[in-house]
């Protein structure tokens, strides 16, 4: 989460860069650690996450696929540090923050994600005060959609963005 901050840190810092044109786009763990972003930087003007993971930790830890597996087996062998690591999980859990994401957002998700469990990905966007679109794809996987995904991405980034 720092890497992030501070990349988005160094790109400010450019002459190129137009400060009132900043979108943070992220697969993945990267979806996840993008909305993170949006939510502590007000500079951010879009969001664009795909099959976003880090959400509703509790949920995902219960019922998702490796690597919260990694997470569920851990707190099956030591039960008695499961409130220790659900609060700590807390602080990196993107529904949490989801409030705080002011700018417009695009979301996708897939219904057959094990992973990024579609409900989760509902949890974060429902959370969200600012615009937020889910793109609903009901034969994706954790892939995040492909290419159709992406230029649809691309034009609403444009949208949103302005010239």
């Amino acid at each position: 989460m720092g890497h992030a901050l501070k990349a988005l840190d160094l790109l400010r810092a450019r002459g190129e860069l137009d400060p009132d044109r900043i979108a943070v786009v992220g697969v993945s763990e990267g979806g996840g650690l993008a909305l993170l972003v949006a939510a502590l930087r007000d500079d951010v003007r879009a969001v664009a996450a795909d099959a976003p993971m880090l959400c509703d930790f509790p949920l995902s830890v219960r019922s998702a696929a490796w690597p919260y597996t990694e997470i569920s087996g851990y707190i099956q062998e030591e039960p008695s540090r499961r409130a220790r690591v659900e609060s700590t999980l807390a602080y990196f859990d993107v529904v949490n923050f989801a409030p705080d994401v002011k700018c417009p957002a695009l979301l996708s998700v897939g219904f057959h994600d094990p992973v990024s469990l579609p409900a989760a990905v509902y949890a974060c966007a429902n959370a969200m005060p600012g615009p937020t679109e889910v793109q609903a794809l009901p034969e994706a996987g954790h892939e995040g959609g492909g290419e159709e995904v992406w230029e649809y991405k691309l034009r609403w980034l444009a949208k949103v963005l302005g010239p």
